[in-house]
Order: structure tokens, then sequence, then C-alpha cells
């Protein structure tokens, strides 16, 4: 049927075979539409990069909070000691 739409051809590996195979033992040859699974896994990808990026976003928050608070662990006199000896270079 003609088209303007993209259209695929998968081969079916040992990988994608044995999934789909899981797949429909589980739910039965119904549940296994191509189409179907390609959109929940495109979902389920999409969810995991937003949950990372989440994941970054808490972490940078609490970063700049302990920033703000002057709160970093660590150790002074370290950080003194390695600057004065010229580990650590003077800003601009």
């Amino acid at each position: 049927m003609p088209t303007s739409r993209r259209r695929y051809t998968v081969t079916e590996t040992p990988r994608i075979e044995a999934s789909l195979a899981a797949v429909r033992e589980r739910f039965g040859d119904e549940a296994a539409s191509l189409p179907d699974l390609i959109v929940l896994g495109a979902e389920a990808l999409l969810e995991r990069a937003r949950a990372d990026e989440e994941r970054v976003n808490r972490s940078r928050r609490a970063l700049a909070e302990m920033i703000r608070q002057k709160s970093l662990p660590g150790d002074a006199d370290a950080g003194l000691e390695a600057h004065e000896s010229g580990w650590v270079p003077t800003a601009p």
C-alpha cells in the first residue's frame, strides 16, 4: 500500500527472537504486535532518560545548595596547603 510514512524491516536476530518468544509466552501472540512493542520500548527509553536527567538535576541542586550554605565536605587546611604549595593555580 503506498504511503508517505517510513517503513521498516526487522530481522529476528537471536536476541529479538528470544524477547518476542518471552512476550508471546507470557501474553500470547496478540500482545506481541511489533508497532505496539516499538512504542512501548520508545516510551520506556524516554522515561529512563527523564529519570536520569532528574537524578542529575537533583544532584546539581544539592551541590548548589551545599555551595550556597558553604557546607561542602572537605579539609579546608589541606585545600589551603595545596593552594599555597602551587598545586592549585590562582584564578586570573
